[in-house]
């Protein structure tokens, strides 16, 4: 009696349950302190491999990704045995590499469930924990947070800490895999929480799922007319033209979604009204809001606080021009017995032809639907683009000395990438040795389990 209870959010933690806690990791199994697997280029890594029934609990994620530039006077192969974060500006001569801009857009997180080939969760790796526009920043919600370093704050493929506490049930298995669609590998540190059951879990187990879209540039009617203006207030009694953050067909319910909006139109992107199309809807759906700001519970705008079911992970105020905003559905979410289309407009009646991307969650019953992505290229940010000047190399005309100092500096930078490259190498394969050992802890720890 007192077990039937305990049942509130919180008093969950007071109940004794029959459950097994694991982890897989990116742990250095030499036990050496290089922490993190190396993802190549072109290829794609399991990080774990789980044998249900269970729940995975908890993600954590930190990553690194950077473009060697010109040789250092560090030595790529010690350098390759410490901290993999340099904090030596490129100015001091020392060493020069940068971030990849835009490789959270360029890494794609895939999960399966009971073993089927589509995946249920494919999202790049940054829009999974509300990291739009390759932009991450400081926020806190109750299912994900994001963390970063003051000088990685607001830059484009700046480091962060992600994490994220959805709860994600399997039957049989479930695979959890990192694709690099880069041209250049990257360093990732990964904890992957989980727990095991003895028993099946009842029936029908809704599985979680995310995807991630995106409509570069939405198809808007009137993108000059300024936002709130008398001559884009026109009716729009349907859902024509919608931005669509999720549609699916399957018994389950949507708890939330981010999203990622690049407008440089010089009004507001928003007015957009949510429409909720569940089951048999046709006009009007279920649920009809009021406005962009207020579907993600804010109001007179977005403003630039993060609350645990809603808010803004990046503001427009802070780099003019982008916006990230965040809905979880936790405490409300919204059921679904056949379908649901969750839309929105981008802008009062469609007028706006903004750059918009979103991450939807939800839970739904198997079989998960094949929802492609669209490819790398076409995923990337929009940023300003770097400008050279000056005459091209071919016109001009060099001292001896100049071209000495030209010549050292590729013979140097030749043999300080080669160096770099075969400790890379190392790693990889390294990496490549450590997948294959994580699922065969992860088996043998379900095997003990079982006995």
């Amino acid at each position: 009696m007192i077990e039937e209870q305990l049942t509130g959010f919180l008093q969950n933690v007071a109940r004794l349950r029959q459950a097994r806690s694991g982890r897989s990791s990116s742990w250095d199994q030499s036990g050496k302190n290089q922490d993190y697997w190396v993802i190549p280029p072109g290829e794609e890594v399991v990080l774990t491999e789980l044998t249900g029934p269970g729940c995975v609990t908890h993600l954590w994620m930190t990553q690194f990704c950077r473009r060697l530039i010109g040789p250092g006077l560090i030595d790529p192969a010690l350098g390759s045995y410490v901290a993999p974060v340099f904090e030596i500006h490129n100015a001091l001569g020392v060493n020069w590499e940068e971030p990849d801009p835009f490789y959270y857009r360029k890494v794609l997180l895939k999960i399966f469930w009971d073993g089927q080939e589509q995946p249920s969760v494919l999202t790049p790796l940054g829009d999974f924990f509300c990291i739009g526009h390759s932009i991450p920043g400081n926020f806190s919600s109750l299912p994900i947070t994001v963390s970063c370093k003051s000088e990685e704050r607001h830059r484009f493929g700046g480091s962060a800490a992600l994490n994220c506490y959805f709860p994600m049930p399997f039957q049989r298995k479930a695979k959890i895999v990192i694709e690099n669609q880069n041209d250049i590998p990257y360093g990732q540190y990964f904890y992957i929480d989980y727990e095991l059951y003895g028993e099946p879990l009842p029936e029908p187990v809704a599985y979680f799922h995310a995807h991630w879209r995106r409509e570069n540039p939405c198809q808007g009617w009137a993108p000059g007319l300024q936002v709130n203006s008398p001559e884009v207030n026109v009716p729009h009694l349907d859902a024509g033209g919608n931005y669509v953050i999720l549609e699916t067909e399957s018994q389950g319910h949507y708890v939330g979604c981010n999203l990622s909006v690049a407008h440089f139109q010089g009004s507001w992107w928003g007015e957009g009204d949510e429409m909720i199309f569940i089951d048999e809807d046709t006009w009007p759906p279920s649920l009809h809001g009021t406005g962009s700001e207020d579907y993600f519970n804010h109001a007179w705008g977005m403003q630039d606080n993060a609350f645990l079911m809603n808010g803004s992970a990046l503001h427009e105020s802070i780099i003019p021009g982008y916006q990230v905003s965040y809905r979880f559905h936790l405490a409300d979410p919204i059921h679904f017995n056949k379908r649901i289309a969750v839309t929105i407009e981008h802008g009062h009646a469609n007028h706006l032809a903004d750059d918009w991307s979103s991450t939807a969650y939800w839970y739904q019953t198997l079989p998960s639907p094949i929802k492609p992505i669209l490819p790398v290229g076409d995923r990337l940010p929009g940023s300003p683009s770097k400008q050279t000047t000056g005459q091209a190399a071919s016109e001009l005309v060099y001292s001896d000395e100049q071209r000495t100092a030209l010549e050292t500096a590729r013979e140097r930078f030749s043999r300080y990438k080669a160096v770099r490259e075969d400790h890379l190498s190392q790693k990889i394969e390294r990496t490549r040795a450590y997948s294959k050992a994580n699922i065969e802890q992860a088996r043998a720890l379900r095997e003990r389990y079982d006995q």
